[in-house]
């Protein structure tokens, strides 16, 4: 209802110009440690993205032990901390990088079809209401095509699936993730489906 359509708002104004429930996530996480450095306050943050302090709060201390333990290692010397972060804020490398992390999680939305397609089409599910994608997203495409989603959880209650932080996955992305096995490519026009040989 309408506290739905608010949290769903204030998540596509975090994800910017991407239709992502991960990149909204990762601005939040941007924001609040932004704030936290700056000694600024993180429970305003908060309460303007409706997050859970201590969850952020998680999230940052995770992020801090990770580096921390990169270095320790050699694996991260400050000389190319700047260099490796170099692509942190363009949303087509980031998304590419959420796609891989949470494969084989993929789905496809095919335009006659109201359901989405899971695990190659052997289940039929849903959004999440607070999805930023819910609703057709900001840029759906009108060209009568498949899009394709990568997502990070398929839950079922009942007889009914519904997937949360989804993210749409450009083509590109899907072919990185394919490597070098050859591909059979099924149909043609919007209705065309790939898989690995």
């Amino acid at each position: 209802g309408y506290l739905s359509g608010l949290l769903r708002k204030k998540k596509q104004d975090l994800a910017g110009p991407v239709d992502s429930d991960h990149y909204a996530l990762i601005r939040a996480a941007e924001a609040f440690w932004e704030t936290q450095q700056a000694g600024g306050d993180t429970r305003a943050v908060c309460e303007q993205y409706s997050l859970n302090h201590r969850a952020m709060q998680t999230v940052c201390e995770s992020f801090t032990k990770l580096q921390q333990e990169l270095k320790q290692q050699r694996l991260l010397p400050d000389e190319i901390l700047d260099h490796a972060n170099r692509n942190a804020h363009e949303p087509a490398v980031v998304l590419a990088v959420v796609a891989a992390g949470v494969f084989p999680n993929l789905a496809v939305r095919r335009p006659e079809k109201k359901k989405i397609e899971v695990n190659c089409g052997r289940v039929q599910a849903s959004m999440h209401p607070q999805s930023v994608l819910e609703g057709g997203g900001a840029g759906k495409s009108d060209y009568g095509l498949a899009e394709w989603l990568c997502y990070s959880e398929l839950t079922q209650v009942e007889e009914r699936y519904s997937l949360t932080s989804i993210s749409r996955v450009s083509p590109e992305a899907l072919l990185l993730l394919c490597g070098d096995d050859p591909l059979e490519v099924q149909g043609s026009g919007p209705d065309v489906s790939v898989s690995l040989l």
